[in-house]
């Protein structure tokens, strides 16, 4: 980090405003060339300023110099706020360049504001989530992340962990020296103590997944249950072709939508019946099975205005068998409510929607939610929003509390050197979560998924 970085901070394309960012050692320098000055501006002061290019105007900018450690990455760091031409920026950041920075690597400025202490690895990584959030949900588990509620619920974890090694190794250490020993049965509930956070910090890992990337949402059942008619409900929009005619649907369709919050990636199979007419409609439930096995929650549409029928028994067994490959919910969906419900239907239970009118998809959108166990997720929740990095340390660590757990379970001992071990394994992992030892191949997978600018 003794080289100055630069870069342009804003998306690719002409606008109103651009950014230019430099930060490091030298973005004094680069400050005092760029703008012509004996002194780079007050800090934290914007000033309207002139941006030169050697002798060469380029620009009238807002410039706002921020001195270290106050700023972003807690290096001298100069923000211009240039007029949004492509061109324009373009040669802004190659007079910063000429100056003494050099073109910035993608996440490389909240690289160093780790590097820098300004945020840990699972901060750092909650601005990745909040440049990426498409929903009001995603957005607010982002901010979460970003102000270390995850964190805080990590470093407990750690914390915990760390007192029962420390416990197991005083007993070891000095077994004659009057140190109250821990009980068997004591350390066996710390243990299972510890082992339900991180068991119920995974869950919220999950629902926090879910909440930043979007939920894959399949649509199935047999033909003509208006699994078309639905899908285009929930989208408000004709994206599907609805016909009467059975094997319309040839291949699986995919949609984004929001639903309350949440992004929904939702998919239109093909009906699934066992004597598909075409080569075509065959090949489009193969696909649609293969959506059934990929998605988080599948929904089982059902004709409600006719009694079951054989077909509906296939559909059903299909779809339950691919849920439970993957332990996803399925939510069954009596469509038709607008023509009436079969009474058999009503017994078997499901939400009721008629797809054509509209009736029925408010409880559909709350019931959907419900069961992806995202329709309460408050902020203490929120705070799990984590990385698939994030959530392998944590199974890791969960992992090895429960080999431990195990342990004591089965000899009914105390801690020894092989439950210190698996503690202390689960104390490594849960510190590669926030980046405490993180190895240089880690920083580099994190930050090389950011932009350049961020």
């Amino acid at each position: 980090m003794n080289d100055t970085i630069a870069a342009i901070a804003t998306p690719e394309g002409s606008g109103a405003i651009g950014i230019v960012r430099v930060s490091g050692p030298q973005a004094t320098a680069v400050a005092c060339r760029l703008l012509r000055r004996q002194e780079p501006p007050e800090s934290r002061r914007a000033r309207l300023v002139r941006v030169h290019d050697g002798a060469e105007l380029l620009d009238e900018a807002l410039a706002v110099f921020f001195k270290a450690p106050h700023s972003y990455t807690g290096e001298d760091t100069l923000e211009l706020s240039c007029h949004g031409s492509t061109y324009l920026l373009r040669r802004v950041l190659e007079a910063a360049i000429k100056a003494g920075a050099r073109q910035a690597a993608p996440g490389e400025f909240t690289q160093r504001a780790f590097l820098n202490g300004r945020l840990d690895l699972a901060q750092a990584e909650g601005v990745l989530a909040l440049v990426s959030s498409r929903t009001s949900r995603a957005h607010r588990l982002a901010m979460a992340q970003l102000s270390g509620g995850f964190s805080r619920k990590v470093a407990r974890l750690k914390e915990s962990v760390l007192d029962l090694i420390a416990l197991g190794e005083a007993d070891l250490d000095h077994p004659d020296e009057g140190i109250p020993v821990l009980a068997p049965r004591e350390a066996r509930r710390r243990l299972e103590e510890i082992d339900a956070e991180i068991g119920a910090l995974l869950d919220g890992c999950r629902r926090g997944r879910l909440l930043r990337e979007g939920a894959r949402i399949a649509i199935g059942g047999r033909p003509n249950a208006g699994k078309s008619s639905l899908f285009n409900a929930l989208l408000g929009a004709d994206r599907a072709i609805v016909c009467a005619d059975p094997g319309t649907t040839r291949d699986a369709l995919e949609e984004s939508v929001d639903i309350d919050g949440l992004l929904c990636v939702l998919t239109d199979t093909a009906g699934l019946r066992p004597d598909a007419l075409s080569h075509a409609e065959r090949a489009g439930i193969e696909r649609g099975e293969t959506a059934l096995k990929a998605a988080d929650l599948v929904l089982f549409v059902i004709d409600g205005s006719e009694p079951p029928c054989a077909e509906d028994g296939m559909a059903r067994e299909a779809i339950e068998k691919a849920a439970r490959m993957r332990g996803v919910p399925v939510l069954r969906v009596i469509n038709k409510s607008d023509v009436g419900t079969h009474e058999d239907w009503r017994a078997a239970g499901g939400v009721p929607v008629s797809a054509k009118t509209g009736t029925g998809l408010s409880a559909l959108r709350s019931a959907l939610l419900a069961a992806l166990s995202v329709d309460s997720v408050g902020e203490a929740e929120a705070a799990a929003s984590a990385s698939m990095r994030q959530i392998e340390d944590i199974q890791a660590a969960h992992a090895e509390l429960q080999a431990a757990c195990g342990l004591v379970a089965r000899e009914g001992s105390g801690l020894d050197e092989r439950h210190i071990a698996h503690l202390r394994s689960a104390f490594e992992h849960l510190g590669l979560v926030v980046g405490k030892a993180s190895p240089d191949e880690i920083l580099d997978a994190v930050f090389s998924r950011f932009c350049v600018g961020k």
